[in-house]
């Protein structure tokens, strides 16, 4: 290679080096945002579905049911609320149409939970249809990440009145938050 054939590269070279160091490097800075609103879930726990009513101890004593259940909350950190409700579309209804137990009186309720501020309810089933309160929540009120459990203890009386078979009811919870 010849002497100006060497400085014809060498310039070459400084060329690109020189478009190369003035080459523009442009940058983005958008704004990400997320509204982060009261919400509400609840799973039930346990054996699953039929939960069945069991009795302990001597005869005619009461049968006793634990549903347990696992939930979500978060209310708004200002004039928020939230509940849990637990309500029946029907009466126990016995499979050969026996005469059972009814809800406005025989079944009662407690509720239980270890996350503070919440306020458990105790109480008689009213009728059928009727919102039973389970849980209230309070302003700002936040369950754990992975969920709190909770459960209602249910209490059916034990009749000598009520014919035998097999009595069932559905229950429906209903969790909501604002």
């Amino acid at each position: 290679m010849n002497k100006g054939s060497k400085a014809l590269l060498i310039l070459a070279l400084m060329m690109l080096f020189t478009v190369h160091l003035s080459a523009q490097l442009a940058t983005a800075n958008p704004q990400l945002q997320v509204t982060v609103g009261p919400e509400a879930s609840i799973t039930l726990g346990g054996t699953g579905s039929p939960y069945a009513f069991t009795q302990t101890g001597t005869v005619f004593n009461n049968y006793t049911l634990n549903l347990p259940f696992t939930y979500k909350i978060r209310t708004k950190k200002v004039g928020g609320s939230g509940s849990l409700t637990a309500s029946f579309a029907a009466d126990f209804a016995g499979a050969a149409s026996g005469v059972g137990p009814k809800m406005a009186t025989d079944l009662t309720y407690s509720s239980s939970t270890g996350l503070s501020g919440v306020t458990a309810q105790s109480n008689k089933a009213t009728s059928v249809g009727a919102s039973l309160p389970v849980f209230t929540f309070i302003t700002n009120q936040h369950s754990a990440d992975g969920g709190t459990a909770g459960s209602i203890d249910w209490v059916l009386l034990n009749k000598p009145s009520f014919e035998t078979d097999v009595y069932s009811t559905t229950v429906v919870l209903t969790i909501s938050a604002s």
